[in-house]
């Protein structure tokens, strides 16, 4: 077959041949998905991410350990120093294991001191693990509002993560009745 070369447009030298431009048009698609392919792999990454941090918080919350407070005998009395009270307050943790225990006594009544300091260290706490302790205060006569008194047991611990925590229990008192509040679920602490 003869081919005219009056009938070419362009001059194969200059823009090459079908086979040439053939090449260029696969590069072009080829990089196209190529491109696609990437930015699809990028956001199954992000999405990944994601799920691993919901499952790892998820986890964090399911291993938490937890402490359970109670108040199991307490008196107030009022002489001419003051009013003094003690409690015996017991500590049980409920589930999991606790790594760093640290479990500190902290007034919020106006003038209220604690006649011995009330410290509490452990390295390391299984389920199971209750401390039974006695917290004597005395707040000096006219810091004491008769209807209530406060303080606040503040507990810091680690879970086997390595997650750090803390757990607050809130003790108001008056002359008529007791209250221990908790917060339902330790908070963590982040650093």
């Amino acid at each position: 077959m003869v081919i005219n070369n009056s009938m070419i447009f362009f001059n194969p030298l200059v823009w090459g041949t079908v086979s040439d431009w053939v090449v260029v048009l696969v590069t072009a698609l080829t990089a196209r998905y190529l491109w696609k392919t990437l930015q699809s792999q990028l956001k199954v990454q992000e999405l990944q991410g994601k799920i691993t941090l919901i499952e790892n918080d998820r986890y964090r919350q399911e291993h938490v350990p937890k402490f359970k407070f109670k108040i199991i005998d307490h008196e107030l009395t009022k002489d001419s120093n003051g009013v003094s009270a003690w409690f015996l307050i017991s500590i049980e943790l409920t589930n999991n294991i606790a790594y760093k225990v640290d479990l500190k006594v902290l007034p919020w009544t106006s003038g209220m001191v604690f006649k011995q300091n009330v410290d509490v260290v452990q390295d390391f706490v299984q389920v199971g693990f209750q401390e039974k302790l006695r917290v004597d205060t005395l707040t000096p006569t006219g810091e004491f509002d008769m209807s209530n008194g406060e303080f606040s047991c503040v507990l810091l611990f680690s879970d086997p993560a390595g997650n750090n925590y803390r757990h607050v229990a809130t003790i108001t008192f008056d002359y008529t009745s007791k209250n221990i509040y908790a917060d339902p679920i330790p908070e963590l602490i982040v650093t």
